[in-house]
């Protein structure tokens, strides 16, 4: 009975610090997206916009871009530095989804991750990184380069006061 007992007890012990190590990492935080809607004259113009936006915003565009689903997501856009836990890489996501004619729902989102390496920070091959909460300035920044491309306002040198202008 005794032995059942330490036996029962060894194992309730294992379990909880197997629980408590596991829970420890950080975990991928929920996303947070930048929403917003506009008019394209199709889905190829608003496909090619968002990849630019997304390239001249620094994001290298990988293979996970599904045209026929409407969703990019890039490839890390990695940042390293001198010290442990100021480095960091970053990911974006776009996704549209049509919600009548010539109009599209644009979503964004920027994941986020901390380089911990402590020994070589400096080095990506040996970074360990580890989720942060998510940029939501990048990603409201990248769905305002999409949405200005079809605003008709921010037109440059456009005199929004002028007659016959759009407003």
């Amino acid at each position: 009975m005794r032995a059942k007992l330490g036996s029962l007890l060894s194992i309730a012990l294992v379990s909880l610090l197997a629980t408590a190590c596991g829970s420890t990492a950080p975990r991928e935080p929920d996303a947070v997206w930048r929403e917003a809607d506009l008019e394209s004259p199709s889905d190829r113009v608003l496909w090619k916009i968002a990849l630019l936006s997304a390239e001249q915003a620094g994001f290298p565009l990988a293979g996970g871009l599904d045209p026929a689903s409407g969703v990019i997501v890039s490839g890390w856009r990695t940042e390293l530095a001198p010290f442990s836990r100021e480095g960091n890489r970053k990911r974006a996501e776009i996704r549209m989804e049509p919600t009548g004619p010539r109009q599209w729902h644009v979503r964004t989102r920027v994941q986020k991750q901390l380089n911990m390496s402590l020994s070589a920070p400096l080095d990506a091959t040996r970074a360990e990184w580890e989720w942060a909460p998510e940029d939501v300035l990048t990603a409201e920044i990248l769905l305002r380069r999409i949405v200005a491309a079809f605003d008709p306002v921010l037109e440059v040198g456009a005199d929004p006061n002028a007659p016959g202008a759009n407003r």
